[in-house]
């Protein structure tokens, strides 16, 4: 990571601080009368791409948007990965839900994810757990093994949970970065707390 590319992703971050959404525009939206209206209000700030009033379509063109934005802008693509990941457990979750009980799922997907959707649906139809990468095989398998057999979907969420922690401070340490290691350690300790609670 060169200082160069650093300090331009710290310039090219300030210079869009004043796009940043405020604490103010928090409050207006919650205080939307009609999801039609909290999607004018969203369009009126330039959320979305298109103009349209469904309200989870646009908060998923801005996070596309997002990510493109980051995705050219990050000296380090790498540090992203642990906070991705959670993204893949869960599609792995919709996705093995979804086919075990032949229920659509597509609606519940979230991008961007370090995993392809058909390397998991793959991986779920064909008992396949190979084609999943190796931080999320042992979970994805195991969690596949109790919901077929047992029905239990809470079990499985526990499993697949815990990969989800394991795999993300398995590689924050890889990667290195203290501050990295230190955010994802405390986003473990908490949804640690969450589930024993």
């Amino acid at each position: 990571m060169s200082v160069k590319s650093v300090g331009f992703a710290i310039g090219n971050l300030r210079a869009r601080e004043n796009s940043l959404l405020k604490a103010g525009d928090l409050n207006r939206f919650s205080a939307a009368k009609s999801t039609d209206e909290l999607a004018k209000m969203l369009i009126d700030i330039g959320i979305g791409a298109t103009d349209t009033a469904d309200v989870p379509r646009l908060l998923s063109e801005e996070t596309e948007k997002l990510w493109e934005y980051v995705t050219e802008n990050a000296p380090d693509m790498s540090a992203f990965e642990p906070f991705l990941y959670e993204n893949d457990f869960h599609n792995y979750n919709a996705v093995l839900k979804g086919i075990v009980r032949g229920r659509e799922y597509g609606g519940l997907l979230i991008l961007p994810a370090t995993v392809e959707i058909s390397d998991i649906e793959r991986a779920v139809k064909e008992k396949r757990f190979d084609l999943l990468p190796e931080f999320m095989r042992y979970s994805a398998e195991e969690a596949y093994s109790v919901f077929t057999k047992t029905g239990d979907s809470q079990l499985a969420d526990c499993i697949i949970d815990a990969g989800l922690m394991t795999a993300q401070i398995d590689k924050a340490k890889k990667i290195g970065n203290r501050v990295i290691l230190k955010l994802i350690t405390v986003t473990v300790f908490y949804n640690n707390m969450k589930a024993a609670l």
